[in-house]
Formats: structure tokens, sequence, C-alpha cells
């Protein structure tokens, strides 16, 4: 879905892909779902695997992998297997990890003054470069 592009409703799609437009509604994608940093969604997002650059607001559940990048902004619960969150991410919520409690080696910082949280982890960033020049990934 391209950036400029607005949906108002519940936004359903059988294949993975990006978005970078606006939807107030729900989301719900089969397979692995990209929101990019010009993308703002207002309503929850089900799928199997969720990264998010752009801003969010409503909850996340996801089935396999949920990445938040440098940048991101969830305001909103998230329910998945495995989370990454890079530094710079913002999480105004509570993570349920499927499979047990959460645990991490990494460091983990709050932010007291406005109950974000920021967890810095050793995930390795992929190039969206080629992905992105790519239409056929767009939905």
């Amino acid at each position: 879905m391209p950036q400029g592009m607005v949906i108002t409703g519940t936004f359903t799609a059988d294949k993975p892909g990006k978005i970078a437009g606006t939807i107030h509604g729900d989301v719900f994608v089969t397979g692995k779902v990209t929101i990019l940093k010009e993308a703002v969604i207002r309503g929850d997002i089900q799928a199997s695997e969720v990264t998010v650059y752009g801003k969010v607001t409503g909850d996340i559940k996801c089935t396999s992998k949920t990445v938040l990048e440098s940048g991101a902004h969830v305001r909103g619960n998230i329910s998945t297997v495995e989370i990454h969150v890079e530094k710079d991410a913002i999480l105004e919520g509570i993570i349920n990890k499927a499979g047990g409690a959460i645990t991490s080696d990494d460091d983990i910082e709050a932010s007291s003054s406005r109950g974000n949280l920021t967890i810095a982890t050793s995930y390795k960033k992929q190039s969206l470069t080629d992905e992105n020049a790519n239409p056929e990934s767009w939905f």
C-alpha cells in the first residue's frame, strides 16, 4: 500500500507486503507485513510476522516474530513468540510472549518519565532497499 493512500475500515491481505500509507482500522495479513516509516496504523495488526518502522496505535498479534525498528512508535500491547526492539524504538504497552516469560541478557532500559520501554538487542538488520524497489512487494 503506497504512501499517501488512506484506508478507513478493515484491511485484509492474503499475501505478505508493505504498508506506507494510513489505515484507520484493523490489519489482517497472511504472512509478513512491514509497516514502513511513513505509515500510520490506527487499529490492531494480526500477521505471522510484523516489522514496524512507522507508527501503530493498536495491539499487535503475531504468531512468529515482531520487530520494532529504530524510530518505530507503537502504542498498544504486543503478543508474539519472538520480539526484537531496536534502540530508539518506542513501545507504550505490554509484551506478552507466547510460550513463556520474556527473558533477555540484553540491556533493558525503562524511561520512567514517559513510561516507554526500550530494549537494545543484537538483532541483525536486513537491508530493505532492494525489496522496497520491487513494486510487487507492495499491497
